[in-house]
This record gives structure tokens, sequence and C-alpha cells, in this order.
């Protein structure tokens, strides 16, 4: 429990949350996490990744020069579960308006 607690606050900074995501399904380099993350600086996204790999729920290695990251989602537990969850009901439901504003689009189209 207290644990999961420490994990929760960890990601309970929107940053890391969004780093979290990028690194869910796939390995990304600090440099490439750095660029998808435009709005904060190098040295930041920098010292959130080591935040998270402190705290256990993401790993990291190198690869020549550079450091590769990926969620450690076999360490989390019952948090890997709700985030997955909660992010794929977000995307279900970004989907669910895209595919509506779509069918919007394509009905006024019609009526012209």
């Amino acid at each position: 429990m207290i644990r999961m607690l420490n994990e929760l606050t960890i990601i309970g900074e929107p940053r890391r949350q969004r780093i979290l995501k990028l690194i869910w399904n796939r390995e990304m380099s600090a440099g490439d996490i750095a660029n998808d993350l435009s709005d904060i600086s190098f040295g930041a996204v920098s010292q959130h990744l080591g935040i998270l790999v402190k705290g256990g729920l993401i790993t990291v290695r190198r690869e020549g020069r550079s450091r590769i990251y990926r969620a450690n989602r076999g360490q989390m537990g019952p948090l890997e579960a709700y985030l997955t969850q909660f992010w794929g009901e977000k995307l279900g439901k970004l989907k669910e308006k895209a595919e509506k504003l779509e069918r919007s689009k394509n009905t006024q189209g019609v009526k012209k």
C-alpha cells in the first residue's frame, strides 16, 4: 500500500504522467522524450525521468551514448491495470468524438 501511494505521488505531477504515457508501449531516448515535451527544458525532462526511475516506474538502459527509457509496467502491480484502463478510456472517448465530428462534417457536405 505504501509503495502504491509513493507511485501515485510520483505520477501526480502532470509532466511525469505525460512522460509515462509516451513510453507506456515503447522505448524512447531522453532526447526524443524531450522533443515531444517541447514546453519544458531537456534538464527538466531529465529530472523527471530520474524521479520516475528512482520510483521504479520506468527502466533505463544505455545504448551507445543514449539512455533509453521504458515504462516498468510489470513492477506497478494494480497501478498498471488502472493506468491502462484510464488511458484506454480517454483514447476511446477521443476516438468517439473524432468519429462524431467526422460524421457531422460528412452530413454537412451532403446538404450542400
